[in-house]
């Protein structure tokens, strides 16, 4: 990756990558998540409870790592990996959690395109295969992502 803008469809090819920075997982994370989606499920939320399970901790929530993990690719430029003519997630797929992201854990994010197909309307869909490491290198969450975004010839 080289930094540059990318405007359209076909400014992207199969195989871009990216690895990101990194981001701890915080307290505050898990209690606004929480508070945000009702899930104050006792994995989560209650210290004591946790201990008690084979984790021996509290996790994270799985989609508060997915979204965090994903999100970070705005620290290194949304537009330097998918085009500024992003439209929407028209989906997401295979999602996993072989892992647990634990409060305190830093992660950072693989991403790299593995399909790009025509769309109707002059767009097109790009998928990228998402992979969300902890601070030991273990894959805590995998995942694809699908975006609608628009086409040069949609300029003509």
């Amino acid at each position: 990756m080289d930094g540059t803008i990318k405007e359209y469809f076909e400014d992207c090819k199969v195989g871009d990558s990216i690895i990101t920075p990194g981001r701890t997982i915080t307290e505050a994370d898990v209690v606004m998540f929480a508070a945000f989606s009702s899930d104050w499920n006792s994995i989560h939320t209650d210290k004591h409870y946790a201990e008690s399970t084979p984790f021996g901790q509290r996790i994270a929530h799985g989609l508060l790592g997915f979204v965090a993990g994903a999100c970070l690719i705005s620290r290194v430029g949304w537009f330097t990996f998918w085009p500024q003519s992003m439209e929407c997630i028209t989906g997401l797929d295979k999602v996993r959690f072989p892992k647990p992201v634990f409060i305190g854990d830093s992660i950072h994010l693989h991403a790299e395109i593995v399909e790009m197909l025509p769309a109707p309307g002059d767009k097109g869909i790009i998928t990228t295969k998402l992979r969300i490491i902890n601070q030991h290198d273990e894959t805590v969450i995998t995942g694809r992502i699908k975006i609608l975004v628009g086409s040069r010839s949609s300029q003509s």
